[in-house]
C-alpha cells in the first residue's frame, strides 16, 4: 500500500485518470448538514491560511480502462470526493456567468483539471459514481437538461453550494484558498492486496467514538498540555467518577442531556451531528472551555444527584437526537439554584 499526504484537489487533478466508485457501494448520501461542516472547514482554511485534514481516501488500481483513461477504484472517501466535486461544479459555473471571480481561476481550468478525464468538452466524467448518481454527475458537469430520473441529493446539495457562493461579502479569493488547502491521506493498494477486507479494517472495526468521547476531544484538543491536563484533573475526570456509582447514569448520558439542553434549538440527529454544534459554537462564540467544563460540572452535580431530574433529562435527551425536540431539560431548572 502507498500511502501519502496530498490536497484533495491534487488527487482528483491526476490527468487522465478516471475516479469511479464500485456498484457495491451505497448511493450519495450526504446531506446538507455534511456540507455546511465541509463549507466551514473549507472557508476556515482560506482565512486562517492552514491545511484542513479531510480523511482517508482509499483507491485501487483497475486493470480495465476506458479509452485513453485510466482508471482508479475509490473504495473509500466517495461521500467527500463527491461533495468537493458539487462544489467545484458550483464554482465552475459562477465564473462562467461572471457572477463569481478569482484571480488566475477560470472556469475552463476547472473544468479541465477537476472535473473531466482529459482536455475538451467531450472528455468524460472525472468522477463516475454507482447506480443513479452517475448520469445525474455527468448531467451536472456537461451543464445540459436533467432527465425526469435523476438523484434528487445531487441536484440539492449543488444547489446549496450555488446559493452559499452567492452570499454578499463573500471572499471567493479565501475561499479558493480553502480549498486548496484541504488535504487527504490517500491510500493506492496494490494487486496483492485485499480492497475489502482494508475497507472493513477503517469502518467497522472497533467500538465507535462515544457523544463523550467527541466532546471531551473538542473540548480539550486545542489546549496546550499543560492546560489540557489542569482542566482534565479539576473538570473532566472529577465527573467520570462522580457517575461511576451512580446506578443508570453514564458519562455518556451526561454529556448528551447537557448538550441537549443547552443547543436545544439546533437540529441534530446524531452523536456526529452533536459533536458538529459544539465544535461550532466554540468557533465562534469565544466562550472559554474552563467556562463550558465548569458549567457541564454543575449540571453533573444535579445530574448524578437527583434521579428523577436526570430521568427527566435523559428523556429529553432522547427526543433531542431523535429530532422531536418537545419538552427539553431546558425548560426546567439546570443547576437546582
Amino acid at each position: 500500500m502507498n500511502v501519502r499526504k496530498q490536497a484533495l484537489l491534487e488527487f482528483l487533478e491526476i490527468p487522465d485518470t478516471q475516479l469511479v466508485i464500485p456498484v457495491y457501494q451505497r448511493v450519495y448520501s450526504w446531506t446538507a448538514r455534511q456540507c455546511e461542516v465541509l463549507w466551514g472547514d473549507v472557508a476556515r482554511a482560506g482565512e486562517e491560511q492552514r491545511e484542513h485534514f479531510a480523511g482517508v481516501v482509499l483507491c485501487a488500481q483497475e486493470a480495465e480502462s476506458w479509452g485513453c483513461c485510466g482508471r482508479l477504484r475509490i473504495i473509500d472517501g466517495q461521500q467527500r470526493c463527491t461533495t468537493v466535486t458539487l462544489l467545484l461544479i458550483a464554482i465552475r459555473n459562477a465564473l462562467a456567468s461572471g457572477a463569481l471571480a478569482v484571480d488566475g481561476l477560470c472556469a475552463s481550468d476547472l473544468d479541465r483539471r477537476y472535473l473531466r478525464a482529459g482536455s475538451g468538452d467531450d472528455a468524460p466524467c472525472k468522477l463516475v459514481l454507482s447506480h443513479l448518481d452517475r448520469c445525474t454527475l455527468a448531467t451536472l458537469v456537461d451543464g445540459g437538461a436533467m432527465p425526469d430520473e435523476h438523484s434528487a441529493r445531487l441536484v440539492e446539495n449543488l444547489r446549496f453550494f450555488e446559493e452559499k457562493l452567492a452570499q454578499p461579502g463573500l471572499d471567493a479569493g479565501a475561499l479558493w484558498r480553502g480549498l486548496q488547502r484541504l488535504t487527504a491521506a490517500t491510500a493506492l493498494l496494490d494487486g496483492a492486496e485485499d480492497p475489502q477486507a482494508i475497507f472493513e479494517s477503517l469502518n467497522s472495526r472497533g467500538l465507535p467514538l462515544t457523544a463523550a468521547d467527541l466532546v471531551r476531544n473538542a473540548l480539550l484538543f486545542g489546549e496546550g498540555e499543560g492546560e489540557r491536563r489542569v482542566l482534565y484533573e479539576r473538570c473532566w475526570r472529577p465527573l467520570e467518577e462522580g457517575l461511576a456509582g451512580v446506578p443508570g447514569a453514564t458519562m455518556d448520558g451526561l454529556v448528551r442531556a447537557w448538550l441537549a439542553a443547552r443547543f436545544r434549538d439546533e437540529r441534530v440527529r446524531s452523536d456526529a451531528d452533536v459533536y458538529g454544534v459544539l465544535r461550532e459554537y466554540l468557533r465562534v462564540s469565544g466562550c472559554g472551555v474552563g467556562e463550558l467544563l465548569d458549567e457541564l460540572a454543575r449540571f453533573g452535580s444535579r445530574y448524578a444527584g437527583d434521579e428523577e431530574w436526570r430521568a427527566q433529562a435523559d428523556r429529553s435527551a432522547r427526543e433531542w437526537l431523535e429530532d422531536k425536540p418537545r419538552a427539553t431539560v431546558g425548560e426546567f431548572k439546570l443547576f437546582g439554584d
